[in-house]
């Protein structure tokens, strides 16, 4: 017993002596001492501060650390100020282990654990304003924090646990960031990024993440704010960074907002763009979409492609499996213009469940509507609910046959326009109105048609167009649902432009003029051949002010057969008038025949007669006198 308290007396008085010397002048060098005795490193530093409160605890004013066995500088550890924190018990095992180490004002580099001891472990450290410079990344004036710290061959060294860093500048890959905040923590097989944030040219950064080592990253929240995007080498880095990074990792995102977001391209410009995206992954650079809805809305003061210019675009979409369902979508086009849309897009089908288009001018060249067009083709059924046209312009500027239709308008309920593939008025009411239009150079105005079908039983009645001097009125029904397609077609008309065969059917008709018609036709639509074997009918034409081109010299007979035959040349100004009687042509299962028609021009008379066989491509046209 009086041996404890012998050895008791003799630690108890060495401790204090240690103590007392600790606040003396001699502490620094008592520490020095012991540094380079027990270890392979040699410590100077300029000034010790110790107080008895915190009988663990030392700090020194600028401190540098240095291996006995180096000889470079740079391989030494030199700081502003440094507080260390001893864990007695654990150092008395033969570990180097710090409760906490505190560290201001000092420079790193990627080996900066070559200057601290191997087996160096640490339960907190905190470093301020500090500055580091590696091979893709460095900083200025940091603040970090992180817990459960030792030393490896890493470049920071290894931890668990809590990691924070603040840092006004930052540069990765030669891009600079600043006012970057991150609030972190190491876990066994990854990190959890609770938050970061940061600031550069290209907009401001904020979100949460938990990222595994086998490279799958979960984005919690993800938030682009603020950017105003142009092209520059920086940002087709990123993009490339942002590529490399999703064709090597597994992205899944459950919400990314984009936050007042403007840029600026060639062929694109956006302002003020708002935007939430939800659920959303990528795999190897691939979207993947997921079988719950990825939901996406958006709004923007302007979005310009090419010619096109919208405003006040709002927009709400779900992404399922292979599925866009649009929920809403409406915007201003060209100031004077509207589009408004909702229903749902896959790979073989559309539904529209609304679809409002007002003061559009639409171009049918343009490449947006041909893209709209290819693929409604490549659709396998198309159904819309409801769909309204009003004062809308629609111009096809073919060389070959131009179409223009102005002040167009148009409203359809419950419509199928595509079936298993096959194109047509399946179901539904259509029916469609104009100011005026131009088909094929032919003037019309206020064209009108309506058009109804019940379980593919398609009618159109009436089909009203208006010429400068006459009029037209058609009707015309087919049978969708049967597969040879029986379809009859009836029209009346007074004073109907000749051109019309011409410019519309592309018969080889070249007389110019009017005439009164009555017909009645019906077929089968199957295919070509089941319309050649089929078509019967009775067309009767009633003609007037007839008259045609002719070159100088020519009789009636080859005046008219150049004008039948489309040979005439109609530059030329030489003029000659023509009577003729009733004209009627009858059909009868493809064989069509022209009952002797009689053609005057003064004292000059002619009668025109002919046979076709639309089956085997025979044709007889025979003029007498």
């Amino acid at each position: 017993m009086k041996l404890f308290a012998s050895v008791f007396i003799v630690v108890a008085v060495a401790l204090l002596t240690l103590v007392a010397l600790l606040h003396t002048q001699y502490g620094l060098t008592m520490v020095k001492h012991t540094i380079s005795t027990f270890s392979s490193y040699t410590l100077t530093a300029e000034k010790l501060h110790y107080d008895i409160t915190q009988p663990f605890s030392l700090t020194f004013d600028a401190p540098s650390l240095r291996h006995a066995q180096r000889e470079s500088a740079q391989k030494d550890f030199q700081a502003d100020s440094v507080s260390i924190t001893l864990a007695p018990l654990s150092s008395l095992l033969g570990d180097y282990t710090l409760n906490s180490l505190v560290i201001k004002g000092a420079d790193f580099t990627d080996r900066v654990h070559d200057a601290l001891p191997t087996t160096l472990a640490i339960k907190h450290v905190a470093l301020d304003s500090i500055n580091y410079s590696g091979p893709s990344m460095s900083f200025k004036d940091a603040a970090i924090q992180l817990t459960d710290w030792t030393n490896s061959t890493a470049s920071w060294g290894d931890w668990r646990g809590q990691f924070l860093f603040s840092s006004a500048s930052v540069e990765v890959d030669g891009l600079p960031v600043s006012n970057v905040l991150l609030d972190s923590e190491r876990a066994k097989d990854g990190w959890e990024i609770w938050g970061i944030s940061f600031n550069s040219s290209w907009g401001n950064i904020t979100g949460s993440a938990t990222l595994s080592d086998s490279h799958q990253w979960l984005f919690h929240q993800l938030t682009l704010s603020d950017a105003r995007l142009e092209y520059s080498e920086s940002l087709n880095r990123i993009i490339k960074q942002g590529k490399d990074f999703a064709k090597d990792n597994e992205v899944a995102i459950r919400r990314f907002d984009l936050l007042d977001i403007s840029a600026s391209f060639d062929n694109v410009t956006i302002e003020h763009l708002n935007a939430s995206i939800q659920d959303l992954a990528l795999k190897q650079g691939e979207l993947l979409l997921p079988d719950t809805n990825a939901l996406i809305s958006f709004n923007a003061s302007l979005l310009r492609y090419k010619d096109w210019v919208m405003t006040d675009i709002l927009s709400d979409v779900a992404l399922n499996d292979n599925n866009l369902d649009v929920n809403a979508f409406s915007t201003k086009i060209d100031d004077n213009g509207f589009f408004s849309f909702s229903g749902s897009l896959n790979a073989s089908s559309l539904l529209v469940d609304n679809l409002v288009v007002a003061g559009l001018n639409l171009d049918a060249e343009d490449p947006i509507f041909q893209s709209s067009l290819s693929i409604l083709q490549s659709l396998d059924d198309i159904q819309l609910n409801n769909v309204t046209v009003k004062h809308t312009q629609l111009q096809h500027l073919d060389k070959q046959f131009p179409l223009q239709a102005i002040g167009l308008n148009l409203r359809g309920q419950d419509i199928i326009l595509k079936q298993a593939g096959h194109p047509g008025l399946w179901q539904g009411k259509l029916s469609a109105s104009a100011a005026s239009a131009s088909i094929n150079r032919i003037p019309i105005s206020s064209p009108y048609f309506s058009m109804t079908s019940d379980a593919g039983k398609w009618q159109i009645d009436p089909i009203s167009l208006s010429f400068l001097q006459g009029q037209l009125s058609a009707k015309a029904q087919i049978d969708l649902s049967r597969p040879s397609l029986p379809w009859q077609f009836t029209a009346s008309g007074l004073s109907i432009p000749n051109d019309l065969y011409t410019r519309w059917l592309g018969l080889p008709l070249n007389i110019n003029g009017e005439h009164d018609i009555e017909m009645t036709l019906s077929g089968l639509a199957d295919n070509e051949d089941s319309f050649a074997y089929s078509l019967s009918g009775e067309l009767t034409a009633t003609p007037h002010r007839l008259w045609l081109h002719s070159e100088e010299g020519q009789s009636l007979s080859q005046s008219v057969l150049s004008a039948l035959h489309h040979h005439s040349d109609t530059q030329q100004k030489n003029q000659r008038p023509l009577a003729t009687g009733v004209i009627t042509l009858n059909a009868d299962r493809g064989r069509i025949s022209l009952p002797a028609v009689p053609i005057k021009e003064n004292t000059q008379r002619l009668r025109l007669s002919g046979n076709w066989d639309l089956v085997s491509g025979d044709a007889d046209l025979r003029l007498s006198k």
